[in-house]
């Protein structure tokens, strides 16, 4: 059985940083601005243990109308539809994308993201990696 969980970079693994010009929350431009939240590592390592193959995507490499062919439609026809997750934290995107494929959906609720939590509904909900983990491997 194919497993496999999709996960969101800004806002599951790593923390936004504040913009430089707007003061707004946005994606880490530079290396040096990439900090992981707290948590990550052992989540990752207990998805792996579980037998979950966690591949991970950032800003641009999916949208919406793109998702049959796009960076999750190759890689989700080979999973069994039970065995493969989107770990997600918009509603207007990343759940839209992992439903459009047949995914379970969790949306974790990053405090910077809450304007894009309207429209999709998912499967899960959670507050934050640890807590998506756990619906993983707990429940699916």
């Amino acid at each position: 059985m194919n497993r496999a969980v999709f996960l969101d970079r800004d806002g599951v693994l790593n923390a936004y940083v504040r913009g430089p010009e707007a003061g707004k929350y946005d994606s880490p431009l530079k290396p040096e601005q990439a900090v992981l939240l707290p948590g990550v590592t052992e989540s990752l390592e207990s998805l792996e243990r579980a037998g979950y193959l966690c591949i991970g995507h950032g800003k641009g490499k999916m949208r919406a109308g793109q998702s049959s062919g796009g960076s999750y439609g190759a890689a989700g026809k080979t999973l069994d539809r039970h065995e493969g997750v989107l770990d997600g934290r918009r509603q207007d995107v990343d759940v839209l994308c992992g439903r459009s494929i047949g995914l379970k959906t969790i949306l974790v609720q990053y405090p910077h993201t809450a304007e894009y939590r309207s429209g999709e509904k998912m499967d899960y909900l959670a507050a934050d990696i640890r807590e998506a983990a756990r619906i993983i491997c707990g429940a699916l």
